[in-house]
């Protein structure tokens, strides 16, 4: 299976937003140990001091249309992108290296806004 790299188009541009993101299609594979999820769903990542990427588990409850955001420090949506997803373990590569230094929050949701899991990393 080829590996497609989206360009994610910023949804909402807030003034500390300077650059675009991009997120990998999710691939369904085994996680490896540091990316295994134990429960039904969940995100897991499997870094939280970054520098370009982020890989990161989104194990979702069944197969789907999912949204992933990121938010600054200040609680600011500085991106936001839909995936589709299967049900089971999706392993997403997020490219963040043209974020600005800071910590963020990344966040698994349903289409209609359920929290399946958030996480918080440090860009360097």
């Amino acid at each position: 299976m080829k590996k497609l790299i989206v360009a994610i188009i910023i949804l909402t541009t807030f003034s500390l937003c300077t650059s675009d993101v991009f997120v990998e299609e999710p691939q369904v594979i085994q996680p490896n140990k540091e990316l295994q999820i134990q429960a039904i769903e969940g995100l897991k990542l499997q870094n939280y001091i970054v520098n370009s990427d982020i890989k990161i588990n989104s194990k979702l409850p069944e197969s789907g249309e999912y949204k992933i955001k990121i938010y600054n420090f200040e609680g600011r949506l500085v991106n936001q992108e839909r995936i589709q997803g299967v049900q089971g373990d999706n392993i997403l590569t997020i490219y963040v290296s043209a974020l600005p230094k800071d910590s963020y929050t990344v966040v698994l949701q349903t289409i209609d806004n359920r929290t399946i899991g958030s996480q918080i990393f440090s860009k360097n």
